[in-house]
């Protein structure tokens, strides 16, 4: 107990040392260790250049006024990753990575090896974002290691803070590759053979023809070259044993790094001198080079142009076949991975994707089906997504009850889709958890990643789909195109090309019916209505065509409903006006105002002789609301209605601002997907990429800025959040304390694709939340221009007329995309409980060989996914397990009890499990079957005797085995029943806190 208490005092000191609050993380015990996840906006730099030298000097105080067994070593894993809270606790890829490092064999190597007390194991990604660009950090004490812990194969950093390592040069540590191949000089064309094979395959690899070498410090330049490579290939020839002085030094050059050596053997000896080696001495070249890579091990990937001759054979060059190397001036090969059951969906996509755009662009398309993986098949890479340009992952349940969600290929793909080798594309067929999965953080498709079977139109989904990739085909990579140049007239500055606010000038894209629009502007007496969702740029629009006609329009002004100084402007306008003038935010006036306003329309064009002109600006279905209120306005308006903006043309906003300052964005398309169809929001990203990047201003140079979207996003969440968290607060307040109605909406807003959530089609979908909704809508939501919470109405009102929920500011859309389900709960401080979908099974320890039977019998349900059997044996050592079996509890569709003596005698279950289930049971949430094992006084209990008992009249320990069999298969079929009827409504809890475990 005084160990855990010193800890827990040494790491809260060590932190708050570095300038990180205690109070600000999250902290779970886990028996031996404590896992500690720290808020995104403290500064990482802390982790590796305060903490360890704090935690160092925290150890030695206390180790020096403790000994033996109460003196500590710690091993700390660094990662940085997002995580993700739920019912039952933390899911996070990222935080199953910093487990796999700390328990690693590397570290613990590297610690027991030394007199460090403590050790260090940072990610590659850590390192390379955080460690290598701070000189005070030492990353020249880091030492480079592979680390392969499970699923886990990866780089890692290991440094023990006070015991260096010994530094490594800068060079080694950025060269290193999967495969070093020495010879001589004598074997060159072996070498160039076999590292062009070996890259073909998918490795990296680099030549080192100083390795083989006459000398005797075999082992310095093996040491020397495992730090460079993950393993050394040596061309064993007879030229080779000369230098490396006869057969004894070459079998102790080989043998000091064992099995990381492959030796290919390309000359005859009279005795091997290697007891393995890869003989190709008398091979055809197809076979010599399937020994090769029979022996290789699966790496990374880079491409290769030419095969050079095979110098066994005077066979010509192998050229690569050209379905798996296309014509890049004519093609791009693209690859949709899907799981079995998906074939129709992957098919349709392939056959649009087929059709060439232009006859000088067409795309090369694959289907890669996928069952269900075993142990080996889940480490290969098929050919064809080795060699893809663009990968489609078609994401459903169904490809993710594979494995291939965890599979070695995907954890490539996505690998090669951040090294720029690759485009992936996850496609999201049907809605399931992907965010959480190894591609979760990559922009999906159809728009915005809103599943393909939720779009009322599934081929307009697809359209998007091939629209994205086509898009994304023809997008320049700076690696194979160099950035040219561009002559500039003036120094721009960044906020001046991409703006957050106000009207963009130099990145101003105009829409097809732009043309149109001006004339409209024109043309006295006639009414013009300008509608659209939040972030399509209608304000910009408009000020746009103001700006280049000013000469034929004359005096033009803007009047806004979100502007209370412009409210007694515009009603002012009814006595009536000259000139033209705009009402922007149209929705946002009362209901008789813009009745008012319909009628002064209808009044301007009928009177020739009018001096005025009105144009309404305002969300879609503007104007479909005036004409029903007259119907004879619609002849005397002109509508223009704005959609999402397309892909094509938020990409021509991005290239107008990459010419104004020089730079070009290695990714530009997933610029445009993530944007959603917003204009404002494509902004945002582009000034944030850019900041990232260091550019304030047009540079002197052109200068590649890397798209990392998710970061992106996570940076511009984290300003807009002071803007918008106290909205959401309160909002998500507005319905009873037990109530998630306030949530759900915000959600809807989220996924809907213009910001607006009809109040029809939320009760339509779930109509037991009519009642619920009107109540909120009456009490809180702002209506028109006034009403409400102010924060609230600031960003959201209720639309009388339409009867939706709507978002008319586009950053707030943004902001709301970024929340999950989970974090507005958490805002809300709710909990939602989890649905009851599993058996629990409450008994005395005594009775353990009865649980065992039972268990037995149920088993087949579990193998057909019909039930999930929990018992306390779930629980692991390092379990929290009191909430384990408390969220056993809330989760109960079935209780089985095994009553006996023993189980009426455990204080555990008397105060702890029966009540909850009890309650439950009396809430229709839960079945309870009391199954008799053993004598006891059941039957003079009375919150259980009313409760139909099996057996009926003697207990399992008194009926022979035959009996005992079958009634646990007739418990069997009872269980099957009740787990085949719907739940009730009230099968949800809210979790609880439990006491020690019997």
């Amino acid at each position: 107990m005084s160990v855990r208490g010193g800890l827990y005092e040494l790491l809260r000191t060590a932190l708050e040392g570095a300038g990180i609050l205690w109070g600000s993380c999250h902290v779970e015990d886990r028996g031996d260790g404590v896992v500690i996840m720290v808020p995104a906006d403290v500064p990482r730099a802390a982790f590796v250049d305060g903490l360890p030298d704090a935690l160092v000097r925290g150890l030695r105080q206390y180790n020096a006024v403790h000994e033996g067994p109460a003196q500590i070593r710690l091993r700390m894993a660094l990662h940085s990753g997002d995580v993700r809270f739920d019912a039952h606790g933390v899911v996070s890829n990222a935080l199953i990575s910093a487990f796999r490092l700390l328990d690693s064999a590397e570290l613990r190597t590297a610690l027991a090896k030394s007199d460090s007390l403590l050790g260090m194991v940072v990610s590659d990604a850590f390192y390379a974002d955080v460690v290598q660009h701070m000189p005070e950090s030492q990353p020249e004490t880091y030492r480079r290691v592979r680390v392969a812990v499970k699923e886990l194969d990866t780089t890692a950093w290991i440094r023990l803070p006070d015991a260096p390592l010994p530094p490594v040069s800068t060079s080694l540590r950025n060269a290193r590759c999967d495969f070093l191949v020495g010879f001589t000089a004598a074997d060159r064309r072996w070498a160039d053979w076999i590292a062009w094979h070996l890259r073909d395959a998918g490795y990296t690899v680099e030549l080192d023809a100083d390795l083989v070498r006459p000398g005797k410090n075999a082992r310095d330049r093996l040491e020397g070259a495992f730090d460079r490579a993950d393993r050394v290939v040596v061309v064993l020839s007879m030229e080779f044993l000369r230098s490396v002085d006869a057969t004894s030094g070459a079998r102790e050059y080989l043998t000091e790094a064992s099995a990381r050596t492959l030796v290919v053997q390309v000359d005859p000896f009279p005795s091997t001198p290697l007891d393995a080696v890869v003989n190709i001495v008398h091979d055809s070249a197809e076979t010599a080079r399937q020994r090769l890579l029979a022996a290789a091990t699966p790496s990374e990937r880079a491409k290769p142009v030419t095969s050079p001759h095979f110098p066994g054979t005077p066979s010509p060059i192998r050229q690569p076949p050209a379905a798996q190397f296309p014509d890049r001036d004519r093609g791009e090969r693209v690859v949709v991975v899907h799981a079995v059951t998906d074939q129709a969906f992957a098919a349709e996509v392939a056959d649009s994707l087929s059709v060439p755009e232009t006859e000088d662009l067409w795309l090369s398309v694959d289907l890669r089906a996928v069952g269900a993986l075993d142990e080996e098949t889940e480490q290969q890479v098929d050919t064809a997504v080795r060699h893809a340009d663009v990968v489609l992952l078609v994401v459903s349940r169904e490809l993710f009850a594979t494995g291939y969600g965890t599979s070695r290929e995907l954890r490539l793909a996505v690998q090669w889709h951040a090294e720029r080798r690759l485009t992936l594309l996850p496609v999201v067929l049907r809605p399931t958890s992907w965010e959480t999965s190894v591609f979760g953080r990559l922009v999906a498709l159809p728009t915005d990643g809103v599943p393909v079977s939720q779009w009322a139109s599934r081929d307009e989904a697809i359209r998007t789909i091939v629209e994205a990739v086509r898009l994304t085909t023809r997008d320049a990579s700076p690696a194979s195109t160099p950035v040219q140049s561009r002559p500039h007239q003036a120094v721009l500055d960044l906020g001046d090309v991409f703006k957050q606010t106000g009207v963009p000038t130099l990145t101003f894209v105009e829409p097809d019916d732009f043309f149109r629009f001006r004339m409209a502007l024109r043309q006295p007496g006639l009414g013009v209505i300008l509608e659209g969702p939040s972030g399509v740029g209608k304000t910009t629009l408009l000020r746009r065509a103001f700006a280049q006609d000013a000469d034929r329009l004359g005096e033009a002004s803007v009047l806004s409903a979100r502007v209370p100084a412009d409210l007694p402007k515009i009603r002012k306008l009814l006595d009536g006006h000259t000139g033209l003038v705009a009402v922007d935010d149209f929705q946002r006036l009362s209901v008789d105002l813009q009745d008012r306003l319909a009628n002064y329309i209808k009044a301007l064009a009928d009177d020739d002789s009018a001096q005025g002109k009105l144009i309404l600006v305002g969300i879609p279905d503007t104007a479909r609301g005036l004409i029903e209120v007259g119907f004879d306005v619609a002849t005397r308006v002109k509508v223009f209605r704005l959609g999402r903006v397309p892909e094509s043309l938020l990409l021509r906003m991005v290239e107008k601002g990459e010419a104004a300052l020089n730079i070009t964005f290695d990714r530009k398309v997933e610029i445009a997907m993530a944007s959603a169809g917003s204009l404002l929001t494509a902004q945002m990203l582009c000034l944030t990429l850019a900041m990232m990047a260091g550019i304030e201003q047009t540079t002197p140079d052109p200068v590649v800025v890397r798209t990392d979207i998710e970061r992106a996003r996570v940076e511009v969440t984290r300003d807009l959040d002071l803007k918008y968290r106290r909205a959401v607060d309160e909002f998500v307040t507005l319905d009873g304390s037990d109530d998630v109605l306030c949530v759900e909406l915000l959600l809807g807003l989220a996924e809907a694709d213009d910001g607006i959530l009809p109040f029809e089609e939320l009760v339509r979908s779930k109509p037991d939340l009519r009642s619920a909704v009107e109540r909120v809508f009456a009490q809180g939501l702002p209506t028109g221009a006034t009403g409400g919470n102010a924060e609230i109405a600031a960003h959201l009102f209720h639309d009388p007329r339409g009867r939706r929920l709507v978002v008319d500011d586009p950053q707030f859309v943004f902001y709301l995309r970024q929340l999950s389900r989970q974090r507005l709960l958490d805002i809300a401080g709710k909990r939602e409980a989890a649905p009851r979908d599993r058996i629990f099974i409450c008994y005395s320890h005594r009775d353990s060989a009865w649980l065992d039977r039972v268990q037995v019998h149920l088993r087949p349900l579990q193998r057909k996914g019909v039930v999930d059997v929990w018992s306390d044996l779930h629980i692991e050592a390092g379990d929290r397990w009191r909430d384990e079996i408390a969220t056993a509890l809330d989760q109960a569709r079935v209780a089985v009890l095994l009553v006996s003596a023993d189980f009426f005698a455990s204080d555990f279950i008397d105060t702890e499990e029966l009540p909850p289930l009890l309650m439950a049971a009396r809430n229709g949430g839960c079945r309870v079957v009391p199954l008799l094992v053993g004598p006891s006084m059941f039957h003079d209990v009375p919150e259980l005797a009313h409760y139909q008992a099996m057996p009926s009249g003697r207990t399992l320990g008194e009926l022979p085995s035959e009996e005992v069999e079958k009634t646990l298969v007739e418990l069997t079929r009872l269980i099957n029943r009740t787990f085949q009827q719907k739940p009730n409504a009230e099968d949800r809890a809210v979790t609880r806190s439990r006491h020690p475990h019997h």
